[in-house]
């Protein structure tokens, strides 16, 4: 059983949610859980309180979509650091949703960002699965945003926690060890530049003992980089490129969507459309939902960017109402003709500063 050196005990912990801001203040630990969906952010805190007599929390699943879907603090009882100060943990929507904009998961922490940019109780904690061997794009991009975020000057205050051991094999186990121990792609491309910065790596396995091995290693002091600048607001730029980071991102998303419902325009065009009723309500779903996304992020994009929807799309054309039950092809081309007419072609590559429209 491990034997924690920076916190104090005073029996079972468990995690309970704060119902209002009222309910934790500056003073307290505070520690923000990020990373893409599905990497075991929600299962870090299940971990810490599953010796708790009440029972499971509910916010941990096994699914590609985010449980969490707004940032919701939890204050661990019976447990402090050796100061005396209350620990709360703050679980994020995941990274990577297609449901939830990286501009709207940040938003949902950047208070947190604030204070750890002016206190010295702020911790940050990145999650990353350790199934993937490599770094996706999709998940590069979330750990580029991250690292921006919080900035090189909260480098030591931030973790990186490799998660998802226990669903390992026992000899894919023993070759992810080895990459660790060998400063693999993820610690040597992608968090070495931190690490040697100050920042901790750290290892999850979803047990009771691992989340208190990690939770007590960030509760200590941690420097600050004076030399490095305090990033304030959501407005950071990606160095390679010197444009905003999550105006890419959000431009991505959009072509990707727009892709997306091209190809669900070809599939209701397809003559089985006209003939399989169960075939073609699914794609008039698919369709819904494609097309809900990206009123979002269009949506998001345009808040982002300080404009209107419509000055972005660079026209009035209103935003389609689908109707999932329409069954005649007539209605389908209505539908898809008006999509058409709000997608635009693919954005060039110059900030949206320079020229709003997509």
């Amino acid at each position: 059983m491990y034997a924690p050196k920076n916190l104090v005990i005073s029996g079972v912990i468990s995690a309970r949610p704060c119902q209002s801001t009222k309910e934790y203040s500056s003073e307290d630990r505070m520690i923000v859980l990020m990373g893409p969906t599905g990497t075991g952010k929600s299962a870090f805190i299940e971990a810490l309180a599953s010796k708790s007599p009440d029972g499971r929390l509910g916010i941990s699943k096994n699914q590609l979509e985010s449980v969490t879907k707004v940032a919701t603090v939890y204050q661990l009882e019976n447990v402090k650091d050796k100061l005396g100060c209350y620990i709360n943990i703050v679980d994020t929507p995941g990274m990577a949703d297609p449901d939830i904009s990286e501009l709207q998961v940040l938003k949902g922490v950047e208070r947190w960002r604030d204070e750890c940019n002016n206190y010295n109780n702020t911790r940050a904690l990145y999650f990353h699965s350790i199934t993937d061997p490599r770094m996706p794009g999709t998940k590069k991009r979330c750990l580029e945003i991250m690292q921006a975020f919080w900035g090189n000057y909260n480098a030591e205050p931030t973790s990186l926690v490799t998660s998802m051991w226990n669903t390992l094999t026992e000899k894919a186990r023993k070759k992810a060890e080895m990459r660790r121990e060998d400063m693999g792609d993820l610690e040597k491309d992608f968090w070495g530049d931190w690490k040697d910065k100050g920042s901790r790596i750290l290892k999850f396995d979803n047990t009771y003992d691992s989340a208190l091995e990690v939770l007590d290693a960030i509760c200590v002091g941690a420097n600050r980089l004076e030399d490095e600048p305090r990033i304030t607001g959501l407005k950071m730029k990606n160095t390679k490129t010197d444009k905003f980071i999550l105006e890419e991102e959000l431009r991505e998303r959009f072509s990707q969507l727009k892709q997306e419902l091209n190809t669900i325009t070809d599939n209701l065009n397809d003559p089985e459309a006209k003939t399989n009723a169960e075939w073609r309500n699914a794609v008039l779903q698919e369709q819904s939902t494609a097309t809900r996304r990206l009123r979002a992020v269009v949506q998001d994009l345009a808040d982002f960017l300080g404009v209107s929807p419509s000055e972005l799309l660079g026209d009035s054309t209103p935003q389609p109402s689908l109707e999932t039950g329409v069954s005649s092809s007539a209605k389908q081309k209505g539908i898809t003709g008006r999509l058409k007419g709000w997608i635009k072609p693919r954005w060039p590559h110059r900030s949206a500063l320079e020229k709003n429209k997509i």
